[in-house]
């Protein structure tokens, strides 16, 4: 019982405090790897899920390039999201989307999962079916991949009364919060506050293992710490 009254509480907190917010941003920082011709191109990359309701969101990876190319953002709205205990999956796709200033023609389909522990993966399909506009004679199918590692996930909230992004985490005993000044309420999982302190700009609040309903303004974000 304790437990259904505990999830029952994390729900509540989010989804109140998310009402009032334009949007969550969860960034995964990682490797991405295009395939093309049989041979795997890799580089670092960040992958952003923005929440725009309880079961969409919009995907993005921003800067993607191709064999040194900048070639643009791949943007994905209207993601759909399926949420499971310790994870969420993600499906979507985009039709024409203009890729090196409307140069490439693209349609793209997203598929992957982030998980509570802060890793993701997904695949990320762009078939190239246009140059400057025109139908190509052939399709260019490139398969690109994402993978990030526990840990990697930064959410940013929005800062109601300074209209400033913060981000906060969780690392090694700690919860870190960038780019907010001010009162910050830390819960357990079972609903009980646990911390509420003023803090600068940059802090790190010394945590025990576990999981945290981290509340800033009219923000709440759930945070792992290891």
């Amino acid at each position: 019982m304790k437990k259904i009254y505990a999830f029952l509480f994390a729900v509540a907190m989010i989804a109140t405090c998310a009402s009032s917010a334009k949007a969550t941003t969860t960034s995964y920082n990682g490797k991405l790897t295009i395939s093309f011709m049989g041979m795997p191109i890799e580089s670092e990359a960040t992958v952003s899920i923005i929440t725009t309701s309880n079961s969409t969101c919009t995907f993005s990876l921003p800067n993607f390039s191709f064999q040194g190319t900048p070639v643009g953002d791949i943007v994905v709205e209207n993601v759909s999201t399926t949420e499971k205990a310790d994870s969420i999956k993600y499906n979507g796709s985009k039709e024409g989307l203009e890729l090196a200033e409307g140069a490439i023609g693209a349609d793209v389909t997203i598929n992957g999962y982030t998980t509570a522990a802060g890793a993701a993966d997904f695949s990320i399909n762009v078939k190239w079916n246009k140059q400057n506009g025109e139908p190509m004679d052939a399709e260019i199918l490139i398969p690109v991949t994402f993978v990030a590692p526990e840990g990697s996930a930064t959410v940013g909230v929005e800062n109601i009364a300074a209209d400033n992004a913060a981000a906060v985490y969780g690392t090694r005993g700690a919860i870190n919060v960038t780019g907010y000044e001010g009162r910050i309420d830390v819960y357990s999982i079972a609903g009980q506050l646990v911390k509420s302190q003023i803090i600068g700009s940059d802090s790190q609040i010394a945590m025990p293992q576990g999981v945290y309903i981290v509340k800033i303004a009219n923000n709440a974000t759930k945070v792992i710490v290891k």
